[in-house]
């Protein structure tokens, strides 16, 4: 209806698609592509109603990414769906712990009754309930109390494993110290659900705590508010990245030789369009691979640590190249300037984009009434292949 048909390259795909099955049918000892589809979903399937299944499917998939891409919002529309819940796109930072109904158990209980299950859960409420009052508009002071019981839960932990023989009396590394309570700038939609509402909630003030049910009596929460960020004021930028992972047959060193090389030939063509060849062609990174690498409209702090220093040094101008190195690997950046949105405005879109699209396919699909025409045969619970004489109902 609306004209849109397949591009060159999306009919080679199914050309493509085609040559394979032919190929698997000879690997299988079948004559040809249309032989092993009649053997496998019955006569009415062939060669030639596969290709028109590829078709339709390729020109569907196309067209329902084409629409996606050109939704586009003014600011006016982007404000406008932002207020409808101002909460859902600022950031909270805050402590929270859980005291676990099963560490108030009595020494030795591996099967606890009912009634020890509600003795223990009563404990763990009255252990939340001092927690937070006594740590109350004290950060440190609610930290220094996690901290004690995550070492009284270790040092349980030693005593249990020191009856079991250990294999080895090499020294062991020391642990890295991990602040286990603190959660930094936390959008509303990865925060514990018991807790979202309380922490959001219209005037609440640094220091303020809480305890709450963690559901099917595994214990309490204890949470403290610390702040909360208007994601308004936070820029964006946007970046294109090659990484080579390490892992087994990959050391450090290999994938920084292989950026190192990579970089080089970059440098042969040094453009924003050869390095998105370079990163659909040789980066390991499923999240942007396919899309030459980009990220865009990212925030301070939502790369890990080396990636975001890199892309938020002051200096950063547009067509910087750099080499840097994570625990995921080792990456080739390519800097390509400030963000379209702020942080806000891109969750905004993003959110506003989903709500769309999925409106949009929801309206088409549930207008479909599923048939099954002359020549159709089950291949597969909820599966169906429509042979070509019936290719006009689809």
């Amino acid at each position: 209806a609306k004209g849109y048909t397949l591009s060159e390259e999306e009919q080679a795909e199914v050309d493509t698609a085609l040559s394979s099955m032919s190929t698997y049918a000879n690997l299988y000892g079948y004559s040809s592509a249309s032989a092993m589809l009649r053997a496998n979903y019955g006569r009415g399937c062939n060669e030639s109603s596969y290709r028109e299944y590829l078709k339709v499917q390729q020109l569907a998939s196309s067209y329902a990414n084409k629409y996606l891409n050109d939704l586009d919002y003014t600011k006016e529309e982007i404000d406008a769906y932002g207020a409808e819940d101002p909460t859902a796109y600022n950031s909270y930072s805050y402590r929270y712990y859980l005291l676990n109904t099963s560490n108030y158990y009595e020494e030795g209980v591996e099967t606890p009754t009912d009634e020890q299950k509600a003795a223990a859960l009563t404990a763990a409420e009255n252990a939340a309930k001092e927690l937070a009052e006594s740590s109350k508009g004290d950060a440190d002071k609610f930290k220094a109390a996690v901290d004690e019981l995550e070492a009284a839960k270790k040092a349980a932990q030693e005593q249990a494993n020191s009856t079991e023989p250990t294999g080895s009396t090499e020294p062991t590394e020391p642990e890295e110290e991990i602040d286990v309570s603190l959660h930094e700038n936390v959008l509303k939609s990865n925060l514990v659900a018991v807790l979202s509402d309380w922490m959001v909630e219209e005037g609440r003030q640094a220091g303020d705590t809480t305890y709450v049910a963690a559901g099917n009596d595994s214990g309490f929460y204890v949470a403290m508010y610390l702040d909360s960020r208007d994601n308004a004021n936070v820029e964006t930028v946007n970046v294109r990245h090659i990484l080579i992972s390490t892992g087994e047959n990959v050391t450090a060193e290999d994938a920084k030789k292989q950026i190192e090389d990579l970089k080089t030939e970059f440098e042969s063509d040094p453009t924003e369009e050869h390095f998105a060849e370079l990163a659909q062609q040789k980066s390991s990174d499923p999240g942007s691979s396919a899309n030459g690498g980009l990220y865009e409209n990212v925030a301070p702090g939502q790369m890990v640590e080396a990636f975001n220093d890199w892309i938020f040094d002051t200096s950063r101008k547009a067509g910087d190249v750099g080499i840097v190195e994570t625990n995921y690997g080792c990456h080739l950046m390519y800097f390509v300037g400030p963000g379209e949105y702020s942080f806000r405005d891109s969750l905004i879109v993003n959110a506003k984009t989903n709500a769309d699209y999925n409106a949009w396919y929801t309206g088409l699909t549930e207008a479909l009434t599923p048939s099954r025409g002359i020549g159709a045969q089950l291949a597969n619970t909820g599966v169906t292949l429509q042979s070509q004489s019936n290719a006009s109902s689809r």
